[in-house]
């Protein structure tokens, strides 16, 4: 008897087709309304369109990747492999964006795109930015072994202002005699991290 094979319920894979240009874009855009109504201004909402959204994944499609489900573009991130100035951690590298439709969460597929920007990324502390108030994604990245940083961003948009928090992981393990800094807190260096109380890891 033919032993059976466990077909993934998803898939990451860099972006590259307009089909999944067509799906990022439709993921950015409702995801934005699934997530931020209530904690952003609405007239600030109403001016984004799926056009607009559509241009800008069609102008910007480097360095982004995306989840498929179900035949479709169910979530996306994208990163930075050198942060953007107003970063506070130098150097660092950056996750930018990073989305799921509200259907198709609480499956791993944040995590898994989060883990796959990471392993893109240059061995540089990763740093994002988390909207105030939006305590489902801020309990998701510190799961993850972000914490916060005492910098934050604040944008003034239509219809007030916004406050953004960078967060940055604050781990470190030890190897060689010496604490070193970690990216994440998950198995490493083929090892077993184990959290500390004092935010670090032994492998």
């Amino acid at each position: 008897m033919t032993a059976r094979t466990e077909i993934p319920a998803f898939v990451v894979k860099t972006m590259e087709t307009d089909a999944e240009k067509d799906g990022k874009a439709f993921v950015h855009y409702t995801a934005w309304r699934e997530t931020y109504t209530g904690l952003m201004p609405e007239e600030y909402l109403a001016g984004r369109s799926l056009e607009r959204q559509r241009q800008r994944t069609y102008e910007n499609p480097g360095n982004t990747l995306v989840a498929i489900a179900d035949g479709q573009v169910v979530g996306f991130a994208c990163y930075y492999p050198n942060a953007r100035d107003f970063v506070s951690v130098k150097p660092a590298a950056e996750i930018g964006a990073l989305y799921v439709l509200k259907a198709y969460q609480r499956r791993g597929i944040g995590t898994a795109l989060m883990r796959a920007c990471i392993s893109r990324m240059p061995p540089l502390p990763a740093a994002l930015y988390v909207l105030r108030g939006n305590e489902k994604a801020i309990r998701f990245y510190e799961k993850n072994g972000f914490a916060f940083t005492d910098n934050h961003l604040e944008l003034t948009v239509t219809g007030g202002h916004t406050t953004n928090f960078v967060l940055t992981p604050t781990a470190e393990y030890y190897k060689d005699g010496e604490w070193h800094l970690m990216e994440m807190a998950y198995p490493h260096d083929n090892g077993l991290c184990l959290m500390l109380r004092s935010g670090k890891v032994l492998l």
